[in-house]
């Protein structure tokens, strides 16, 4: 098994701003809704972006 996790896998990758966008959109409506029943707020990476079209091999 631990042979199978040194293979490289294909992998399909969907981002944009417009993904970005409903991405913090979630995250809003999550934070407010843990403020209202008083629930730590969670740790988040401060920034998000989406992945350049260069990061990514064709």
């Amino acid at each position: 098994m631990l042979q199978d996790l040194t293979q490289s896998s294909n992998v399909s990758v969907h981002s944009d701003d417009a993904l970005v966008g409903k991405v913090k959109a979630a995250i809003t409506a999550d934070d407010e809704k843990r403020k209202e029943n008083e629930d730590e707020p969670l740790r988040r990476k401060p920034a998000l972006v989406p992945i350049l079209p260069t990061e990514l091999p064709r």
